[in-house]
């Protein structure tokens, strides 16, 4: 059987721990053609050097610092398959994920992109990894997560459930969408996913295909001032509303909460790393949600008694 051609796209930021690792699992995989394309943005540890190291398939381009929604969509520019895949410097793909995912898409065309599972790795006290998590022993029966697949708007809604280093995609999806939002610095894959899902069917194969390590330096684990994901989440609302294109629409009480746990978590990050002001106005906005919390109450008090003492 013929196989098309994958692009695989690495964005990379001060990467040189876990690069080698990363594009070592790309070319590990049991599928015949892809091709890999480094975006270095901007690091100053080495990194574009290491990965020069593998020579071909790799190529490496490097730019100023932009994030990782420029160096996606620098890399797709100048990608040469007609399908996509992803996978940050710091992650690892299981062996057969490509082909899998290929396999998958070929055999349903109605389905426009396909993700799966995937297992988080988590740094020791000292900042290293240690083995790998353990697979399943078993397999599971079903091919697909049918309760993640499907038109998951309303479910995207509620949850990133679609994780970027796990997804194959078409080029075609990626080009009619315009790619990612560069003016986002976090939130990038999440908002784009949430405009996919307005255009296409998206499922989730029941089955393991990467490791996702969590770490101090994961740009997901930045705390930021701007609350990204809300503010994603609801630039999605503004635009469409609640309802899916299936006609399915997300229940008004689950929003609420969504939005409630969004400002507390927002504000819990910011109250134990000393920017009271940002934390007391998340509590203030998670209790405008119209829930009852003693918790972000007590919170919202003692951030705002903080904020007092920090204006002295």
């Amino acid at each position: 059987m013929e196989y098309p051609l994958v692009s695989v796209i690495v964005p990379a930021y001060n990467a040189s721990a876990y690069i080698e690792a990363a594009i070592g699992s790309v070319l590990a995989q049991n599928y015949p053609s892809l091709e890999v394309i480094v975006v270095d943005d901007g690091s100053r540890d080495g990194t574009p050097d290491l990965a020069r190291r593998f020579g071909e398939p790799v190529r490496v381009i490097e730019q100023n610092n932009a994030g990782p929604a420029a160096a996606r969509n620098r890399a797709v520019k100048l990608a040469r398959g007609d399908w996509l895949a992803f996978i940050d410097a710091d992650d690892l793909w299981l062996p057969d994920k490509l082909k899998a995912q290929v396999d998958y898409l070929r055999a349903h065309p109605e389905t426009g992109l396909v993700h799966g599972r995937y297992l988080r790795w988590t740094a020791e006290p000292d900042g290293t990894f240690g083995l790998l998590p353990a697979l399943p022993a078993e397999q599971s029966l079903r091919e697909i997560v049918s309760e993640q697949s499907g038109w998951v708007y309303p479910e995207l809604l509620l949850s990133s459930l679609v994780w970027i280093v796990s997804v194959l995609m078409p080029k075609s999806l990626w080009e009619s969408l315009g790619g990612m939002d560069e003016s986002l610095r976090c939130g990038e894959d999440y908002d784009f996913f949430l405009r996919a899902s307005r255009i296409c069917r998206m499922d989730k194969l029941d089955r393991i295909v990467a490791y996702y390590r969590i770490h101090p330096e994961s740009t997901t684990h930045v705390v930021r001032d701007e609350d990204y994901e809300y503010t994603v989440v609801q630039r999605a609302l503004n635009a469409w509303g609640g309802t899916g294109p299936d006609g399915r629409e997300i229940a008004p009480e689950l929003l609420r909460d969504r939005f409630y746990r969004l400002f507390f978590g927002h504000g819990y990050q910011h109250f134990y790393r000393g920017k009271p002001e940002i934390a007391a106005a998340s509590f203030r906005q998670a209790l405008s949600r119209g829930r009852v919390s003693f918790r972000a109450i007590v919170y919202w008090i003692l951030s705002s008694i903080r904020c007092l003492g920090s204006s002295k």
